[in-house]
């Protein structure tokens, strides 16, 4: 709240119990959250971003892995990946999985990859990570134009500049509508003296 940031003494870490990271619209797991204060400091750095998985057993001693969230660099590219998974088992380096489909609707995604029997499920996990983007970096800038000219802000420095904006823009409309009504209450007071006048 702006209350919160108005306080001289607040530090980053305090502000990250309220902002607890970056809120990716595809989901995903920050996965270096313990260099999310030094990234909110500098504001630079690069936040690594691991899709989401969930192991789902199908009996018969065989458990698939569907992916629920994605980095937020696949954004808009689900077919190109579930093509290069695709790939990879055509190419044998993934011959642990047999077949990937697309069961995604309108309640999220859900990405399936049906996982040979007796299979290592984190092995494979983490094999997936390594070959392909299912693990991505995002680059952090916090760069932004402040009294006309690029500054690098920390996130509390952010955070202060635009709640700085945002008072800014109020007051301008604040005295805006102000002139405004002036003058219309300048108009209708001539109004009411020239009625008097012609009563």
């Amino acid at each position: 709240s702006i209350s919160l940031i108005d306080k001289p003494e607040i530090t980053t870490k305090e502000l990250m119990k309220h902002i607890k990271g970056p809120d990716f619209p595809t989901g995903g797991i920050v996965s270096n959250k313990d260099e999310l204060l030094k990234i909110y400091e500098t504001g630079n750095g690069k936040i690594k971003i691991r899709a989401k998985l969930e192991v789902e057993d199908v009996g018969y001693g065989r458990k698939n892995i569907v992916i629920t969230e994605i980095p937020y660099t696949l954004s808009g590219n689900k077919t190109k990946l579930m093509e290069e998974i695709v790939g990879l088992i055509v190419d044998k380096k993934l011959d642990e999985a047999t077949k990937v489909r697309d069961e995604s609707s309108k309640d999220g995604m859900r990405i399936v990859i049906e996982v040979k029997k007796g299979v290592d499920i984190e092995s494979f996990k983490y094999k997936l990570f390594k070959l392909t983007k299912l693990e991505d970096t995002f680059p952090v800038n916090l760069l932004a134009i402040s009294n006309n000219r690029p500054e690098v802000f920390s996130l509390k420095g952010l955070l202060e500049s635009y709640i700085d904006f945002l008072k800014e823009i109020n007051i301008r409309k604040i005295n805006y509508e102000l002139s405004r009504n002036e003058d219309r209450k300048e108009i209708l007071e001539g109004l009411i003296k020239a009625t008097d006048v012609i009563d």
